[in-house]
């Protein structure tokens, strides 16, 4: 029996190309899907603080204080403890230690430390509880909307953990309340092109010891009523592994062209 090898070799290359160009349009289509396709983001777990008991203030303390400040008048304190039995809070609340003094004081450092009581705790908690190695967080955004240090909450969380050096950050102040909505609009944004395996650690809280308002005026006074410590820290990722929760949809609308919506909050001094 013969075979015509030259025609079979032929044959052989022919394919051999075919299949070469196959693997080429494949590996092409599969680099242009992962770049261009949204991924799909996922909250590994979260952490909230949980503060000490000493720093609990019941509402009959909170009004006692009002009661005996030189700095408040009667309409005031009439005014506070209508809010704080119309305010639905419990007495297991609290508040950072300055304001346990009838005339609390915030400077620059009691305003500093309560920010690390807070942030520190609830990374300790969220590290603990995620078993991740810091090496694996390659995003850090930080939202504190009145309180803006130099360095920055962001710096101080890189300075305490030794993050990674290339650790993308965002530090975000003056955004009120939407801050924690926005970094994580950022952080799902940061995933999408971030290396895979790769983590995104967002950090909420709002620093309160510094926006204390000793007058007399009504609106201001309102957040030494309605506002309490606290702060949040979640871990994202676009691995399902472990996962709690998963992004399905987010939307952001601003409406700070609104003069209204503009002052709802409104930082000034009395």
């Amino acid at each position: 029996m013969l075979y015509n090898c030259t025609a079979n070799t032929l044959i052989l290359r022919t394919v051999t190309k075919k299949l070469l160009l196959v693997i080429v349009l494949l590996s092409i289509t599969s680099t242009l899907y992962l770049a261009l396709h949204s991924r799909t983001v996922y909250l590994v777990d979260y952490a909230c603080f949980r503060p000490n008991s000493d720093l609990r203030i019941t509402k009959a303390t909170f009004l006692e204080h009002a009661r005996l400040s030189s700095l408040l008048d009667d309409s005031i304190v009439n005014f506070i403890a209508t809010i704080l039995e119309r305010s639905g809070m419990s007495d297991e609340t609290c508040v950072p230690p300055v304001h346990h003094y009838i005339e609390p004081c915030c400077g620059l450092d009691e305003a500093r430390s309560e920010a690390e009581l807070v942030v520190f705790s609830v990374i300790d908690d969220l590290l603990a509880k995620t078993c991740i190695k810091r090496d694996a967080i390659g995003g850090l955004i930080t939202n504190c909307s009145a309180f803006c240090p130099v360095p920055s909450i962001a710096d101080m969380i890189v300075n305490k953990y030794k993050l990674r050096g290339d650790i993308r950050v965002m530090n975000l102040s003056g955004m009120a309340c939407s801050a924690s909505m926005i970094a994580l609009g950022l952080a799902s944004n940061m995933l999408q092109v971030m290396p895979r395996g790769l983590h995104v650690l967002v950090v909420s809280t709002e620093t309160i010891g510094p926006s204390y308002y000793s007058g007399n005026k009504r609106s201001m006074v309102l957040s030494n009523i309605l506002l309490r410590v606290g702060g949040v820290a979640k871990l994202l990722s676009t691995s399902r592994s472990k996962a709690r929760f998963r992004l399905v949809h987010f939307t952001r609308t601003i409406t700070a062209a609104n003069n209204s919506a503009y002052r709802c909050v409104y930082q000034e001094e009395d």
